[in-house]
């Protein structure tokens, strides 16, 4: 279904399940682990010219430290990124909040999903059916 996943989660584990299940699924066999937005930013603004490298999902953990997954999403919008090749960015939390999913609905300029922390091949299976 994808070619090239991103995971941005500054928790070990949870980056590790959300590859596991992203590979299971098989909606990619390709996946770059980020344990933080900033580090995510810099391999993309070093291989902004490089088509292969660059992402078309990115299944992003709202919650993080130095820069949480809006400041990220708000970094990565000012890359003037051509809206043909914008992927879908995948919200991951375990998040209840209204105001963080007023938030995500503030960015309506994006294809985007939500999915609820610990992520499940349930969940996955319900992201590739919306996307379908």
């Amino acid at each position: 279904m994808f070619n090239f996943a991103f995971v941005i989660d500054d928790s070990p584990i949870d980056l590790m399940l959300t590859s596991v299940v992203i590979q299971k699924k098989l909606l990619t066999q390709k996946v770059k682990n980020f344990n933080s937005g900033v580090a995510a930013l810099a391999y993309l603004k070093e291989n902004a010219n490089n088509e292969v490298a660059l992402p078309d999902v990115i299944f992003l953990d709202i919650y993080m430290p130095l820069m949480d997954g809006f400041s990220f999403l708000d970094s990565f919008l000012e890359l003037n990124w051509p809206p043909e090749n914008m992927p879908l960015i995948v919200f991951v939390s375990s998040t209840i909040n209204d105001y963080d999913f007023q938030k995500m609905e503030h960015y309506n300029s994006i294809r985007k999903h939500f999915v609820s922390k610990p992520i499940t091949m349930d969940a996955v299976a319900e992201l590739i059916e919306k996307m379908g």
